[in-house]
């Protein structure tokens, strides 16, 4: 330098007069890229935001963890209310739930380490839907299915009675179809679909078939009055009765007056008799 000329001074950063750690946090922060008048803008509104906090018991003040600190994300859930086990998730109400709903609901509020308060709340508003739903349903099959007898009643005519009798008979006889097992085939092919198709099935079944030396059957279509007239022709034959009164409780002929029996009693005329 020349003698006379003014000495260069190397300007220093705003921040360089600040500690080493505070230093390290401006850096951080990105605001040594920043002049004095923007920097100052940015630490006013980091102490208004700090301000704010100011007098906040410590115990309620929590940082998100980061996502790969398990212990840290265990205990951050902890303080919302996340219990430690599974088991220790209780829902209102839970005695009447499914025991297996219950199982898989505790499991995954733990697994995802939801408060119990709020897993509770998830809870109730998931069983009123289902609740609503279920009603919904059986509302919906209780229209359905009196559509089916309607269609059902149309079909039959005057022999529904009738032919009622015969469907449930078989129904009711042959092994392993279940009250349930009926209902499920109803809820695919229809209550008037699976009752026809028991009436033919006891027709086929020859249920209503029994011998007295010559072949006579009980119609499944078969009128009160055919049913009155029956039975008096039968009680009339000799060999016929003396059958009924010695062959035993499953004999052909007990069975077949049975049979007339009900068929007479199905059919509200009786009670004039």
């Amino acid at each position: 330098m020349a003698d006379g000329d003014t000495p260069i001074v190397e300007e220093k950063p705003w921040w360089s007069a600040l500690d080493a750690e505070h230093q390290g946090h401006v850096q951080n922060k990105g605001w040594e890229k920043l002049g004095p008048a923007e920097a100052a803008i940015e630490l006013t509104k980091a102490w208004k935001g700090a301000e704010k906090l100011i007098g906040i018991p410590k115990d309620e003040l929590l940082r998100m963890p980061k996502a790969d600190d398990a212990e840290a994300q265990k205990a951050f859930w902890g303080k919302l209310g996340a219990k430690e086990k599974a088991e220790e998730y209780q829902f209102t109400g839970q005695d009447k739930l499914d025991p297996k709903l219950v199982e898989t609901a505790r499991a995954a509020a733990f697994e995802l380490r939801i408060p119990a308060d709020k897993a509770d709340a998830f809870m109730q508003k998931f069983v009123a839907y289902e609740g609503s739903r279920a009603e919904a349903n059986a509302a919906a099959a209780t229209v359905a299915k009196n559509l089916e007898l309607e269609k059902l009643r149309a079909s039959w005519g005057p022999n529904y009675d009738v032919n009622l009798l015969a469907a449930q008979r078989a129904a009711s006889t042959i092994p392993g179809i279940t009250p349930e097992a009926v209902t499920a085939l109803e809820s695919t092919a229809g209550y008037s679909v699976v009752m026809e198709m028991f009436r033919n099935l006891d027709a086929r079944m020859g249920e209503a078939k029994f011998h007295t030396g010559d072949s006579t059957t009980i119609a499944p279509a078969m009128t009160y009055e055919q049913a009155l007239a029956e039975k008096a022709d039968l009680m009339r034959d000799k060999v016929f009765v003396n059958k009924w009164i010695n062959d035993g409780d499953r004999s052909p002929q007990r069975v077949k007056i049975a049979e007339l029996d009900r068929l007479i009693a199905s059919n509200p005329n009786h009670l004039r008799r």
